[in-house]
Formats: C-alpha cells, structure tokens, sequence
C-alpha cells in the first residue's frame, strides 16, 4: 500500500528523543549519536524507530539502547538489546508477518507484522530495515535512510516523493 511521503532534513538525536519519550518503557534507554540528521519524513520515521523500540522492550532482552551512525550516503538508526538471537533461517521471515518467536502471527500487534510494516515505510522512504547479530551477542535492528536530499534540489520546501 503507497503512503504519503514528506521528506525533509531532520535532527537525528532530536527524532529519537522525541519517540523515545512517546514509547512506553523507553524514556531511559539511552542514545548515543553518531550522525546528526537525515534526509525522511519526520511521523513515518518516527513510527519506524517507535516499532523497533518497542519491539526490543517487548521481546529483546533487558537493555536496550538507539544509536545513529553514517554509513556510506545513509544515516543508520540502530536499535540494540541483548536478548536471544534470532536464527538464520528466521531473520527474513520476521519482516514477513508470519513469524513471532517461532510461532506464527495470529494477532495484528504481534511483533512480526509490525516489521512488516516499520519494513513497508522504509522503503516508501527510500531506505530499509535489517537485522543483524553482532560480535558482542547483540540483536540490532538498522533503519537505513537517505542522509540528505539525493538528486535535483527542490529548495526548502517539504518534498513530496511519489509512493
């Protein structure tokens, strides 16, 4: 389903803290910045980060953690907890609504569909979710999204990028 999209240049530390504060649970998880803005819209970007965040509270384990950092043109929003690893053969399936902890997804709110969804809005946004394991025996979930305008300057205006 296409969304409306909005994009404009926004203060990464600043997102996140505005959606950390509007999450249940998440207003001590710290944020450790790394890179400055990006190049999105503001509501979807923070119902993407919101998603992840809560999904880390919910089924992670008990310390979580944001970190924005740069990475090649993008700007990457990490959201990092420590519970159990997802196995290989389930990390795709999770952005499938059809997996939640190795059952299927019978309910709407269930971790696995909101994945799909938070995935769905990145790439409306010309970005992506991964996920990843790290060295450390982390879960890490990356927001990958333009870190400025790409192609023809339109001035200060909100852009509207057709879906």
């Amino acid at each position: 389903m296409p969304v409306s999209v909005i994009a404009r240049t926004l203060d990464a530390e600043l997102l996140c803290r505005e959606t950390l504060a509007g999450v249940p649970g998440a207003e001590q998880i710290p944020i450790d910045v790394r890179a400055a803005s990006l190049w999105a819209d503001p509501a979807l970007t923070q119902r993407v980060v919101a998603s992840l965040v809560s999904n880390a509270i919910h089924y992670g384990g008990s310390a979580v953690a944001v970190r924005t950092t740069s990475s090649g043109p993008d700007t990457v929003i990490q959201v990092i907890d420590d519970g159990p690893e997802i196995p290989v053969s389930e990390r795709e399936r999770i952005f499938n609504g059809d997996l939640r902890r190795g059952q299927p997804v019978t309910k709407p709110a269930a971790a696995g569909l909101s994945l799909t969804v938070a995935r769905h809005l990145a790439h409306q946004m010309d970005g992506d979710i991964v996920y990843r394991r790290s060295g450390d025996g982390h879960n890490i979930f990356e927001l990958r999204l333009p870190s400025e305008q790409i192609g023809v300057e339109l001035g200060t205006e909100p852009v509207r990028i057709p879906a």
